[in-house]
């Protein structure tokens, strides 16, 4: 079950709190995760001013800029370089910009109970070493925990989301194989999952340290995202085998020697003993919400940022919610000019006149929570383009007239050639004189409307064509 979404007349925000279980999806928070490919919007981001975390917002969406100067090394104490590191097996390379877009992050519930939600990350968010240097140490010491509740922390959550998490008891038990001490108990926001946690049924794990199997819930097993891949996370690759494409993970309890913790190896296998200064074990993180209280809407983002549309067409704009779980998922609209284009309260937006509005969609729990749509309306496009034989030496155009509008731009290409602009009127038809014989023209038309200093310039008509 996929929360992010809810069917229509399904029921209230509140009851889809109450009815989640083990094994449902929802979404909450963000982080970069899918790679740019698109070479146009590349080129747009890497003309936009980074803000200091790397980012960049454009077009209504968030953007992580990575830009290797050099490898990191699978174990922190090598020296950083290609054949000493993941990241170029995964296709990164150094003195090269990617673009990863932050997506909302979805978590697999483990466990739903007395107004409090235990969840785990779907999907294996980054890569990191337990810790920075090998030694012994345990949870409460090592650098990943203290990465995950201020670096990760920060970058993952709003202040409205980071209200909702709530601080979780954590037991750090011992290793159960080899005895070796799990360290102090901690309160941590943000942790990775222990032994015991990895092997309760009652969130859908297998009661045992081995492969994925049977009829449970495959959650031990797991891929890693393309901005994990960037960062250096190890991915078996072997097309034969089920295992491709997946990557291990911490846990938080300790392994058997003196720098070895846990982690879920390839198939969901548990591995008691895995060196902790590894940089290429993936994180997935685990936290405690506490659904019983209102949990406020943290963004409000739209299927576009801005829209052209001609006088009489419309677009129905979508709005995505997040948290897929918060209280009260409605939300109103409104145009800032109606006149020129109006929306309905199913985000159904109407081009009236040319000109510009901005719709903006408001979250209505209070939270302030919006997102904006700018909606250029420009002149129909003209039709019934004809290019007649007027005389030897001219052509009569013809078209129907748009209503309102300032005037006409012609376009004319002669045999083959490009399309430039040849006339400027203000009526709906013209004759292009002082042609030469023998030769094929070829025109259109677009429609303006000029307010104030502001053009607004309908799509080209149809082609019209005739031959002297």
């Amino acid at each position: 079950m996929v929360i992010s979404i809810l069917p229509a007349g399904s029921f209230t925000s509140s009851a889809v709190t109450v009815a989640l279980k083990t094994g449902d999806i929802i979404t909450f928070g963000s982080y970069p995760q899918t790679k740019v490919t698109s070479s146009a919007l590349i080129s747009a981001l890497n003309s936009c001013t980074l803000a200091a975390d790397k980012t960049v917002t454009y077009g209504g969406s968030k953007y992580k800029r990575v830009y290797l100067t050099q490898y990191t090394p699978i174990y922190t104490t090598w020296t950083p370089s290609a054949a000493n590191s993941e990241q170029d097996n995964n296709g990164y390379f150094t003195n090269i910009v990617y673009w990863f877009k932050y997506e909302p992050i979805q978590w697999r519930v483990l466990s739903n109970t007395s107004g409090e939600l235990f969840v785990m990350a779907e999907k294996l968010l980054d890569a990191k070493a337990y810790n920075q240097t090998q030694t012994t140490v345990t949870w409460e010491n090592c650098t990943l925990r203290t990465w995950l509740n201020s670096t990760f922390y920060n970058a993952a959550f709003s202040a409205t989301e980071k209200a909702q998490i709530m601080t979780s008891y954590v037991v750090n038990e011992d290793d159960p194989w080899s005895g070796r001490e799990g360290g102090n108990d901690t309160n941590d926001k943000l942790f990775e999952l222990s032994y015991s946690e990895v092997m309760n049924p009652a969130y859908g794990f297998p009661a045992h340290t081995g492969y994925d199997t049977g009829l449970h819930y495959i959650v031990r097993s797991a891929k890693g995202t393309d901005y994990a891949k960037s960062q250096g996370e190890h991915v078996f690759f072997d097309l034969e085998v089920q295992f491709h494409g997946e990557s291990h993970w911490w846990l938080r309890s300790p392994g058997s020697s003196f720098d070895g913790d846990g982690i879920i190896h390839t198939g969901g296998r548990i591995y008691g003993d895995g060196d902790n200064y590894c940089s290429n074990v993936s994180i997935r993180p685990a936290f405690r919400i506490n659904s019983s209280s209102k949990i406020l809407v943290s963004s409000v983002t739209l299927n576009a940022s801005s829209l052209t549309l001609a006088v009489g067409e419309g677009a129905t704009l979508t709005a995505v919610v997040s948290p897929s779980i918060a209280s009260n998922k409605t939300v109103s609209w409104k145009s800032s000019n109606a006149a020129v284009a109006t929306v309905d309260s199913a985000g159904k937006a109407m081009a009236k006149a040319s000109g510009t509005a901005t719709i903006t969609c408001t979250a209505k729990d209070g939270s302030g929570k919006l997102a904006t749509c700018v909606i250029t309306v420009v002149p129909p496009t003209p039709v019934n383009l004809k290019a007649v034989k007027a005389t030897s030496a001219s052509i009569r155009l013809t078209w129907t007239g748009v209503s309102g509008v300032t005037g006409y731009y012609i376009y004319r290409a002669i045999g083959t050639g490009a399309y430039t602009k040849i006339k400027t009127l203000a009526s709906a038809s013209y004759i292009d004189a002082s042609l030469a014989k023998s030769k094929t023209y070829h025109y259109k038309v677009q429609a303006y409307k000029l307010i104030g200093s502001t053009l607004y310039v309908s799509d080209s008509s149809s082609i019209g064509t005739a031959t002297l």
